[in-house]
Parts: C-alpha cells; structure tokens; sequence
C-alpha cells in the first residue's frame, strides 16, 4: 500500500474535504502530506494518545521526520480548518 486517505481514518470530522493524504505508510524515516487546503498542525501520537510530537505546519505539502520513532503503530492527529482527523501511521 502507498498512502493513505480519508477512507483509512480511525475517526475524522469532515477532513476528507481537505483532500488531505499522507505517503509512504507503512514508513521507514519520513513521510510526505498532501492536502487541497493548508494543514494547520500535524501531531504524531502514540495508541494510547500521548503526544510525541507537535508540528504547526500551515502549508499544502510537506514532510514530517520519523526517524525518532521505534517501529509501531501511531496515530496522526491532523488538523484543518478547525477539523480534525485521525489516521493511522506504521513506521518500519
């Protein structure tokens, strides 16, 4: 699998408007976003919802660094236009 999209999110609020997707997933050292409209901040989470990172990003593209991360499954929080969405991250 490539990326992901609004139709793997865990729990979303309207996000999937935004067009916003993420690549590669699984990941190994970053990952790039993309959305229609400026992505306002990108947290990264672990499943048990503790903030491991928090990013204001305000722009359409871009990428975020993993390689802080041990192998798993996190979460992405990512916010829009006053909506957020949850996506689930793996990192290899």
């Amino acid at each position: 699998r490539i990326g992901v999209c609004a139709s793997d999110v865990l729990g979303v609020e309207e996000t999937d408007r935004s067009g916003f997707a993420f690549f590669p997933n699984p990941a190994r050292d970053r990952i790039r976003f993309s959305a229609d409209v400026p992505v306002d901040r990108i947290q990264i989470l672990s499943v048990t919802g503790q903030v491991l990172s928090d990013t204001e990003v305000h722009q359409t593209r871009g990428e975020l660094d993993l390689t802080g991360l041990r192998r798993g499954v996190y979460l992405l929080r990512v916010q829009i236009d006053g909506k957020t969405g949850i996506y689930r991250l793996i990192k290899q």
